[in-house]
């Protein structure tokens, strides 16, 4: 089986979870369906490097990696 998988450095997880948990959420406590996915992690290549952004069903995003590029 082929895989692709995608990392985000390990002192940029603690800064990302601590955002996914504390970001003014308007939709904090709902119910967002029968599997969630009220979070989405998006990976995206670039020439210049890679983009990782965690985005929230609210509409509010977060650079993760954002000082690196």
């Amino acid at each position: 089986m082929r895989k692709i998988e995608f990392s985000v450095e390990e002192d940029k997880v603690e800064a990302t979870l601590k955002w996914v948990e504390e970001h003014p959420c308007k939709l904090r406590g709902k119910y967002q369906g029968a599997i969630g996915g009220a979070i989405t992690y998006k990976f995206t290549d670039t020439t210049i490097g890679q983009i990782q952004t965690v985005m929230c069903a609210c509409g509010e995003k977060y650079l993760i990696n954002g000082d690196d590029l």
